[in-house]
């Protein structure tokens, strides 16, 4: 039986300087097998020269240029012409460990949708990992507790790089990125696993995200900003509204409720601008005495408007 190829796929745009970082360290992988997509998204520096080249020196590098479409754009690219059976998304301002492909392999199985590992946040010279409590190392479960146990431990992490995926996963439950929208990973995640079947455990920091001050996300508020986050919210309550399973629900409610509070604070906001969430939703959802008490200041300091 032959070794499964991970296609590894990396949306490009104007990220000239920190380019070579990100695909030579997938290069190195110890795990061979790979295939690796790099999706110039209408890049206006010299990354498309950057990609050609790598390309030119490993025949497992595939290039695909295309119209500047956004990150969702380019990812979906990616994904759709991916041969390999598991997919691996890595941003091009990022890299990754030598061994990460061969150790999240080792945590894959042919029931397994889903593995998801530890990450690294660099932010200069500084770098610290970022655990997810309340899993062991090689551990099994369903979607609904990976999702409950993330919840309880305040480890609910969306970000698409911090899993390994069966493409056929992906593929078989139309799991695309929403095109034109910011916070892709935000909008995607719940959908993600609650459609998973079984998701795996692995305690390694595989994968290093750098902050980039002068990335999309890392620039002031903005209106679109502002419509993305709240729309995303929207269609989180949507769907949470028809989960039958009340403890699930229970649990996405409170995490919406959370990431809703602290989207308003990231982008100055006060009040309540999503039909249906208001104080008393929000309050019965919040889950112990100090996400209450967190509930409450929100309602004060948005009814004083400070």
């Amino acid at each position: 039986m032959s070794a499964p190829t991970i296609s590894i796929i990396v949306p490009v745009y104007n990220v000239e300087n920190e380019l070579a970082r990100c695909v030579e360290s997938i290069l190195r992988q110890s795990y061979r097998d790979i295939e690796v997509i790099l999706v110039d998204d209408g890049s206006t520096d010299s990354c498309p020269v950057i990609c050609d080249e790598f390309a030119r020196q490993d025949g497992r590098v595939h290039v695909l240029h295309q119209t500047n479409r956004g990150l969702s754009a380019a990812r979906n690219t990616g994904l759709l012409a991916a041969k390999g059976e598991y997919i691996l998304y890595v941003d091009s301002d990022d890299y990754i460990e030598a061994d990460a492909c061969s150790r999240l392999l080792q945590r894959s199985a042919e029931d397994v949708d889903i593995v998801a590992g530890l990450f690294y946040d660099q932010n200069g010279s500084k770098r610290k990992v970022i655990k997810r409590k309340g899993f062991r190392d090689g551990e099994v479960v369903s979607s609904r507790e990976f999702i409950i146990r993330s919840v309880q431990n305040r480890c609910f992490m969306v970000q698409a790089w911090a899993y390994l995926y069966k493409k056929s996963f992906l593929l078989q439950n139309d799991l695309l990125f929403r095109e034109g929208w910011l916070y892709e990973d935000l909008d995607l995640a719940p959908r993600l696993f609650m459609c998973a079947g079984k998701i795996s455990f692995m305690d390694y920091p595989f994968y290093t995200h750098a902050f980039r001050r002068n990335s999309i996300l890392c620039s002031p508020n903005s209106k679109k900003k502002i419509h993305d986050n709240l729309g995303i919210m929207k269609n989180w309550k949507e769907t949470f509204d028809h989960i039958e399973d009340a403890e699930l629900q229970k649990y996405l409610y409170y995490e919406m409720c959370s990431a809703y509070i602290s989207m308003c604070r990231d982008r100055e906001l006060r009040g309540w601008h999503i039909e249906g969430m208001n104080f008393p939703f929000v309050f019965k959802h919040m889950i112990g005495p100090r996400a209450k008490a967190r509930a409450i200041k929100f309602e004060i300091k948005s009814i004083l408007g400070i």
